[in-house]
């Protein structure tokens, strides 16, 4: 090496103050982002219990159709049982009756064909 030579290289004021803008301009760019996920977050907190909420809800209310379902089928099943049994044993409905009687006569009667009441007092 013969020698050495080292030079200031200054670069235009221009070009240093469009890089510093530039960078400016990056920086606050970040800054709103990370403002905006900042504001983000408790509105996605929000949207998630509300849905966990819905969910819920919706849970109990299949539950509860699905537990009205299953006493409606076994209702139904309770009459048809009852239907055929009365349609095997035609006693049966006289048997009820007395066994329901309180023992007091009825004290109003239905008239036959006229549709009056008549009291028996």
């Amino acid at each position: 090496m013969d020698s050495l030579q080292i030079e200031n290289i200054i670069l235009p004021t221009g070009y240093l103050k469009s890089i510093e803008t530039k960078q400016t301009e990056k920086n606050l760019a970040k800054a709103e982002e990370h403002k905006l996920a900042r504001q983000k977050f408790p509105a996605d907190q929000a949207v998630n219990t509300a849905n966990a909420q819905r969910d819920a809800i919706k849970a109990r209310a299949d539950g509860e159709a699905y537990r009205i379902k299953l006493l409606a089928s076994a209702e139904a099943k309770a009459i048809e049982q009852k239907g055929k049994s009365l349609s095997q044993n035609k006693l049966l409905i006289s048997y009820e009756k007395v066994k329901r009687w309180n023992g007091v006569m009825p004290t109003t009667m239905l008239a036959q064909g006229t549709g009056t009441l008549l009291n028996l007092k």
